[in-house]
């Protein structure tokens, strides 16, 4: 190795040997490394931090050279610094060196610092501890006791916390990072005085950032109780059972612990606390992304995992920037997600002078809730109304207006498939104060009649959509803007409420319900909006009005001397419709003089039906076969098939009418399908379509044909349980009419024919007919089936079982096909009654 030019040997400049050593190292040089190491000064210190960058990078321990650096040590806090520059990411990957740095303050707090961001809670404490009692006073003191109380925090002692951040304030630390500490404990905490303290003294100090003022003012005044302890009930919670985990569920609640503050215009502050036990791998999907309420504002996240020896690592997200959920990282079976977060619920006008709590739940379907406590706070001379679900327990009352709930040791609430309103079988209470059911329909329809006002821009869409029929009668003038708002008028997913019907029409987008309305109130024509509740909601309660369960818009209109109901969801909505889940339903008729309550009525005249007419040719030989298809859907089914299908892109459309033409004929290879009037509202829908097969051989002079006469699978879709307490919905509705005919050549003969079905049930009914023709060579199955949505009691479940599986078994035939006899082919003895044999028998399932 040359020495510079100009430069006398041994005192090179330490740059160009730095440079000259580095490019030796990682040729690996071991003679090179060896005297670079034993080298004294800088240099050397730069080969063993060089070695352990390259160690990591090789994927090895760095302890090693890292530890080697270390003792070369007392000669320099400058040297130290770059020890643990090259110690760090060991202390990371492999848990750190053994010992701290030498007696170098900066690196020492660095150093404890670093240790508590790898959650190496008591060796930092240990640390921070001996330097508490070394630092000088002043602002070196006030450092070391924010860095503990960061700790404390993280640990969950708000109590140290405080205790620190307040002596670190008064020693002279950084005043806004230690306010900023005082601020948080004091919301973790729910201390209405301490947190008063803090945002004035935020507001009051000066050279607090503009966004710390911002978070101090936007800090809730009180929250009230203190958050658990979420380290104690980590500690608390048992270690996963394997024989017993089945029976808990997904997840064990430990905790769920809501503050309700009610302020005198029927404002609310909720506070939630929330610790749960993760027990199977799909708690740990659900939890890793978790829903808050709008403009929620979080107070913690983070996971509590298992480490050997029985403690708990608490882990917290990187960013808690966002507003409609909460990420937790390190979920796994067995970790504890612990999360807390408040939400500010501005009064509803509709309710006053009165209010309604959300409703509070003390159990869950996922798993055993261990607590679950609900702390109401109100004005003392407010009238409180307690409303409990499903035996949830009465309150407390130890002070005026304060009630206080709380449930043990609750088991999970198992719930059962389609049960329409499975919240009503969890334990839950809701408080209320003049809470007056008529006087909300009443501020509903004050809030209907501004919405749909009139407006210029109304009178230019009526003018377009009726275009000359002005003079017309009523229904014609109600046909023709029904047709043209659900035609014309792109349909927003917003509340009917919301906003104005002339602002939708000028953007021609909007509510579409809301906007016929308001066309036809703009056109002389009496109508008002209504609010449907969906029998998805189950069977009306009268002794709870659920204002929110109100929700489905439709238009209930008069017009020469009749009453008309519109549906505006579906852009393909016959005239004078309401789809299924809505008829028969309660609904709230918003009319200028006020609101009122009718049952919506059924709609039959525009059910419609599918139509299917298949032909099945089976080639000379038996062994292939060719099928055609030709259905016509008509009303209500030809409104959904065309919303689905026009959903979908054009290949992908097709694809999954073939699936459907597969359910008739397994196997079978679809070679074409078409349509007829996909996008013609109000006309039949055709689809037509073409399928080759191949017929399965079974004994020597036999072959079979399977036909599936478009099954229904109804058993798969609503027999999920053996028995049933909760009531069942059937949100289907189907009208079938189906005609198959098979014909078989000349030199086969299709056995006897399938016996007739018949299949009768309150919500459905079921007929399958067999007719032989053309002397055994021909077979016609006949098939209506008709399905009402409903509900099915818990005492009727068991005959919906059995009728559903007898629907299930007659809609799958298996016809028998026999090669007839040479000298019987074409012969004055042709049989004409093949079913004589046995082998010609057909059977069904």
């Amino acid at each position: 190795m040359k020495p510079a030019q100009g430069v006398p040997a041994g005192r090179r400049p330490v740059g160009g040997a730095r440079a000259e050593l580095t490019a030796l190292l990682l040729d690996e040089n071991d003679n090179a490394r060896a005297s670079a190491v034993a080298a004294a000064g800088p240099l050397g210190d730069h080969a063993l931090r060089l070695e352990a960058q390259l160690a990591l990078a090789a994927g090895l321990s760095a302890r090693e050279p890292a530890e080697a650096l270390r003792t070369r040590l007392p000669r320099s806090c400058e040297a130290a610094g770059r020890w643990l520059d090259a110690g760090w990411e060991a202390l990371k990957l492999r848990g750190g060196p053994a010992d701290p740095p030498p007696r170098c303050f900066e690196l020492e707090l660095r150093y404890a610092v670093l240790l508590h961001a790898a959650w190496q809670l008591p060796r930092a404490r240990a640390l921070l501890d001996d330097l508490a009692t070394r630092a000088a006073p002043g602002a070196q003191l006030g450092r070391v006791l924010l860095a503990r109380s960061r700790l404390a925090l993280a640990a969950g002692e708000l109590g140290v916390a405080a205790v620190d951040a307040r002596a670190a304030l008064a020693a002279g630390a950084e005043p806004e990072q230690a306010l900023e500490l005082l601020l948080t404990v004091a919301l973790l905490k729910g201390d209405a005085g301490m947190l008063r303290r803090a945002k004035d003294e935020l507001e009051e100090t000066q050279g607090v950032s503009g966004l710390s003022r911002r978070d101090a003012l936007d800090a809730p005044r009180d929250l009230g109780l203190p958050l658990a302890d979420g380290l104690t009930l980590a500690r608390d919670a048992a270690a996963p059972d394997e024989e017993s985990e089945s029976a808990l569920g997904s997840y064990e609640v430990l905790l769920v612990d809501r503050h309700t503050r009610i302020y005198a215009d029927g404002a609310m502050l909720h506070r939630e606390h929330r610790v749960v036990r993760l027990l199977e791998a799909n708690a740990v999907d659900e939890f890793g992304e978790i829903a808050l309420p709008d403009e929620a504002e979080v107070l913690l996240a983070r996971t509590w995992k298992p480490i050997e020896g029985g403690g708990w690592q608490p882990i917290e997200p990187e960013d808690l920037i966002e507003k409609t959920s909460i990420s937790l990282p390190a979920l796994e079976r067995g970790a504890i997600a612990e999360v807390a977060w408040f939400w500010y619920e501005p009064p509803a006008a509709r309710f006053a002078p009165g209010w309604r709590t959300p409703v509070f739940r003390f159990a869950s379907d996922r798993g055993p809730t261990r607590v679950a406590r609900w702390v109401v706070e109100a004005p003392p001379d407010l009238p409180l109304d307690v409303v409990t679900v499903a035996g949830g327990p009465a309150p407390t009352r130890p002070a005026p207006g304060r009630l206080v709930f709380e449930a043990r040791a609750t088991p999970r609430v198992l719930t059962e498939p389609l049960d329409p309103r499975p919240d009503r079988r969890i334990p839950g209470a809701m408080v209320t104060s003049r809470f007056d059911p008529t006087q909300i329909v009443d501020r509903l329809a004050d809030e209907a009649a501004s919405s749909l006002a009139p407006s210029p821009s109304l009178a230019a869409l009526v003018a377009e959509a009726l275009d000359g029929l002005n003079a017309g009668r009523g229904m014609a003038r109600l046909e023709a803007l029904h047709a043209f708002v659900v035609s014309q008028i792109r349909d927003v997913d917003e509340s009917p409420l919301s906003g104005r019907a002339a602002f939708s029409a000028s953007r021609r987008a909007g509510e579409r319900a809301s906007l016929l309305a308001a066309l036809c109130r703009a056109a002389g024509v009496e109508a008002d909006l209504a609010l449907v509740r969906p029998l998805a909601y189950g069977p009306l309660d009268p002794g709870q009005f659920e204002p929110e369960t109100y929700l489905y818009p439709v238009v209930r209109a008069r017009v020469e001397g009749r009453e008309v109901w519109l549906d505006t969801v579906n852009r393909f909505a016959p005239f004078d419709y309401l789809p299924p889940l809505v008829q028969g339903s309660d609904a709230l008729v918003l009319t200028p003089g006020g609101g009122q309550r009718v049952t919506t009525p059924a709609t039959p005249a525009h059910e419609g039906e599918r139509e299917v007419s298949v032909a099945v040719s089976v080639a000379p030989g038996g062994l292939s076969y060719t099928a055609r298809g030709d259905e016509r859907i008509t009303g209500v089914y030809a409104m959904s098939w065309r919303q689905a299908l026009l959903d979908m892109p054009p290949d992908r459309r097709e694809a999954v009418l073939a699936t459907i033409v597969q359910q008739s004929l397994p196997g079978a290879q679809v070679e074409r399908v078409t349509t007829t009037a996909l996008e013609r509202r109000g006309e039949p829908l055709i689809v037509r379509w073409e399928a080759r097969g191949l017929l399965a051989q079974q004994a020597p002079g036999q072959t079979a044909l399977t036909l599936g006469l478009a099954p229904e699978r109804l058993e798969q879709g609503t027999v999920l349980v053996p028995e049933r307490r909760t009531p069942m919905l059937v949100n289907r509705s189907v009208r079938l009419s189906l005609r198959v005919s098979v014909r078989a050549p000349e030199d086969l003969l299709v056995g006897g024919a399938p016996e007739p079905v018949r299949v009768t049930h309150p919500l459905m009914t079921m007929e399958r007919a067999t007719e032989r023709t053309d002397g055994g060579h021909g077979l016609i199955v006949t098939k209506t089936f008709r399905l009402a949505a409903g509900i099915v009691a818990p005492d009727a479940y068991a005959a919906w079982k059995a009728a559903v599986r007898a629907v299930d078994r007659a809609d799958v035939v298996h016809l028998v096909l026999d090669v007839v006899p040479n000298e019987a082919v074409g012969g004055a003895d042709a049989p004409t009654e093949p079913g004589a044999s046995a082998r010609g028998a057909v059977t069904t399932r």
